[in-house]
């Protein structure tokens, strides 16, 4: 079968025409909104704060973010470890202070280092909580964030919901 002139310039046209009804059938996809995730054990934040999760290997990490850039991370889950206890050695030059406080039923560990950086840990919870303190008031919201953590209960399979 030859190709004339003709035949080519009829099949370019077809696909010409064919393209056009293909392209004029498409509809703009309309993806649904994220939703938010609340920050981890019900921490309650604070105004101007959001909740930002990030992406861990082995456990649950995220931040809550001020505008200003100002935010407190986490590291959350059994394979998080403990990151404050370390602090607590008795000859340890980075520390400023430390200080331990029992919240319901578990230890909450806090470590101020001299260059800033504050580590609080629950670990019963295995919480950690990370951030750079640039003022007091940091300082003020890091302790008022961090306190409002409760871990989830556990639950029993099986077990009847008490009323």
């Amino acid at each position: 079968m030859k190709l004339t002139l003709t035949r080519v310039f009829g099949i370019l046209m077809a696909v010409a025409l064919f393209c056009g009804v293909l392209f004029s059938q498409t509809k703009t996809l309309v993806l649904p909104k994220p939703t938010r995730i609340p920050a981890p054990g019900n921490i309650q934040l604070l105004d101007g704060y959001v909740y930002e999760s990030r992406t861990g290997i082995d456990s649950f990490v995220g931040a809550i973010k001020r505008k200003d850039g100002f935010e407190i991370r986490h590291d959350i889950g059994r394979l998080a470890g403990n990151y404050a206890i370390r602090y607590f050695e008795k000859d340890n030059n980075e520390v400023q202070w430390t200080n331990r406080q029992t919240l319901d039923g578990d230890d909450l560990l806090i470590a101020f280092l001299k260059d800033g950086r504050i580590i609080a840990t629950y670990p019963k919870s295995t919480a950690n909580f990370m951030a750079k303190i640039s003022s007091q008031e940091d300082l003020a919201q890091f302790l008022l964030t961090v306190l409002t953590y409760r871990p989830p209960k556990p639950q029993v399979i099986g077990a009847e919901p008490k009323n």
